[in-house]
């Protein structure tokens, strides 16, 4: 940020004749520092996920108890939907819709191909990208995510997140990772780093 506070001093002496450009000093680039990770391996997404489930018991506060049941609730989803942060954030459950297959399904540009011929349910997600609305298939394991996400909402808000047991669609616009007063969770920053404390 200061480096190019200066530069822009020195550009602006340059315009003004104040100096010329000979005597504009060079700045030698500074490569910006990272503290990314590197991606969980098996072994730490199944430690990850078990202690995430573990610590749900160990509280009985309900305010933070609801916040650990929602935050396993995202890594279970987050997982199994291979979704971005970005596109998860605002979901709503009318942006879920389930879909039957026996062998082959076809929806727009969508082909997915069963495994084994095995009668299934596949979970249709509608998100919002940076090139328009998409479409992202998830398997039938993230299902128990999903109904735990839904008895969040159902119990703390109070409300019916109904689901049309015909056109397998979710009528509500219910925030998937909802708090408590509806707003959604936009970060899950402070739990997971404290869930990454607990499994060490």
């Amino acid at each position: 940020m200061e480096k190019s506070i200066v530069k822009l001093v020195f550009r602006t002496a340059t315009a003004m004749s104040i100096i010329t450009p000979a005597q504009i000093p060079y700045f030698e680039r500074v490569k910006a520092k990272t503290n990314r990770r590197p991606a969980f391996t098996k072994q730490e997404i199944a430690k990850l996920e078990k202690i995430a489930f573990e610590r749900i018991s160990e509280v009985n506060h309900p305010r933070v108890k609801r916040e650990r049941q929602l935050l396993y609730g995202y890594i279970r989803f987050m997982l199994l939907s291979a979704m971005r942060v970005g596109e998860a954030r605002y979901l709503q459950f009318c942006d879920l819709e389930y879909l039957e297959q026996t062998n082959e399904l076809e929806h727009d540009n969508l082909k997915v191909i069963a495994n084994n011929n095995v009668r299934s349910l596949l979970l249709k997600i509608s998100v919002g990208g940076k090139t328009g609305k998409q479409e992202i298939v998830a398997n039938e394991q993230i299902r128990p995510s999903i109904f735990c996400l839904y008895k969040l909402a159902k119990d703390a808000l109070k409300t019916r997140v109904a689901y049309n047991e015909g056109s397998n669609i979710w009528e509500s616009d219910t925030y998937l990772f909802g708090r408590a007063d509806g707003t959604v969770t936009k970060v899950f920053e402070v739990g997971f780093k404290e869930l990454l404390i607990a499994v060490g």
